[in-house]
């Protein structure tokens, strides 16, 4: 929650403030409870709850598996749907209380690239990320990496978020 609180005051830019939240992308069973216990410990706490989306996250890409889609089966593809729905959730009770909103974003980001049915899109959630903050590394670091042609995006879209960063 400090973490959080010097995000927002602007001492810790929400990159670094993300690599401290990766700490939650595990696909272990256990991490679930112990993040549970925190976010109904301190329910206001933007960063229990962080946390519990980047946990969410995580598993929900692990129940998917590393294979093409046309390697995946139907059961997997709920799995991760479901674990997914609980990371919005989570980004929505997180959202409550922190003002500065880049660090879910990105999460929206990443889930969105992987899920075609998301909205809004990543574009709509990159352009209105940055118009709320306009400093933030985290969202265009992971827009990015959600542009690439792999993931569904493509050399037009990577060389327009060239252009979005000619001012920074």
């Amino acid at each position: 929650s400090g973490l959080v609180a010097k995000h927002e005051a602007g001492r810790l830019s929400d990159a670094h403030l993300a690599r401290f939240f990766s700490a939650f992308q595990a696909s272990d069973a256990y991490v679930e409870p112990l993040i549970l216990e925190w976010a109904r410990l301190y329910p206001e706490s933007a960063a229990a709850w962080l946390a519990l989306a980047h946990y969410y996250a995580e598993a929900g890409f692990a129940a998917r598996g590393g294979e093409l889609a046309s390697k995946t089966t139907e059961t997997q593809f709920l799995a991760m749907g479901a674990a997914f729905r609980k990371a919005l959730y989570a980004l929505e009770m997180a959202d409550r209380f922190t003002r500065k909103q880049s660090l879910s974003a990105s999460v929206r980001i990443w889930l969105g690239a992987a899920v075609n049915s998301l909205q809004p899109r990543p574009p709509e959630i990159y352009r209105a990320a940055l118009k709320a903050n306009p400093e933030t590394l985290q969202v265009r670091i992971r827009y990015v990496r959600a542009s690439a042609p792999r993931w569904g995006g493509s050399d037009r879209q990577l060389l327009a978020i060239v252009d979005d960063a000619k001012t920074l």
